[in-house]
């Protein structure tokens, strides 16, 4: 189970963070921009299981990852016309995927010990998760228009996990002092109230059975 958290976690970083507006407008049409969008997804892996130990079955294990992504995001270069695969549902799917096949690879990597602890890995992880994913989401659900990166939102909603983490009561806290934040923005009730949901729930059942 720990190792599938530093999959998740090196698959957030090349598949958001180090993905920038470039790489995110062209890789659905430009077949080397999609290619270095997918090299970007392996080094995030590879870094992040840099550890104690090292074995040849690692970089297969990241190859093999490497291609699945490939293959995934190909499927959405070839039909990025059809409405589906513009929309939500085709978002979460598509992160669906991802996952089922970092679980289909993780015999790969029994042994693996990275350098990184799990409480890191996994703070990190929802930190990345709460920050791009959800508040994407919510823009596929709600939003009008293209997405622009809120990293304001980023900040704010990247410190659920950190709180919990630090100490419980303040995670209620924070939580409660977010909660009237999104109610003060009414335009966005609706979609902040969404992304408010998801990250507590998300994040207490995550970071409760991992740590």
């Amino acid at each position: 189970m720990e190792i599938l958290v530093y999959l998740i976690f090196g698959h957030l970083i090349g598949d958001y963070v180090l993905q920038n507006s470039y790489i995110a407008r062209y890789k659905n049409s430009r077949r080397f921009v999609l290619l270095v969008h997918v090299l970007l997804v392996m080094l995030s892996h590879e870094i992040v299981l840099i550890g104690s130990v090292f074995k040849f079955q690692y970089l297969v294990g990241i190859f093999t990852l490497g291609t699945i992504h490939l293959i995934i995001d190909t499927v959405k270069f070839r039909f990025k016309q059809s409405k589906f695969f513009g929309g939500w549902l085709y978002y979460v799917l598509d992160q669906f995927l991802h996952l089922i096949s970092m679980i289909i690879v993780l015999p790969f990597f029994n042994g693996v010990k990275p350098f990184i602890s799990i409480t890191i890995a996994s703070v990190s992880t929802l930190a990345i998760f709460n920050a791009y994913f959800v508040g994407i989401l919510a823009h596929f659900m709600y939003g009008n228009g293209i997405y622009k990166r809120d990293y304001f939102g980023y900040l704010l909603r990247s410190l659920f996990p950190v709180f919990y983490v630090f100490n419980f009561k303040f995670f209620l806290i924070y939580s409660i002092i977010y909660l009237v934040y999104i109610l003060a923005k009414r335009k966005e009730y609706k979609k902040e109230f969404t992304v408010y949901l998801i990250i507590l729930i998300t994040n207490t059942t995550f970071l409760g059975v991992i740590l």
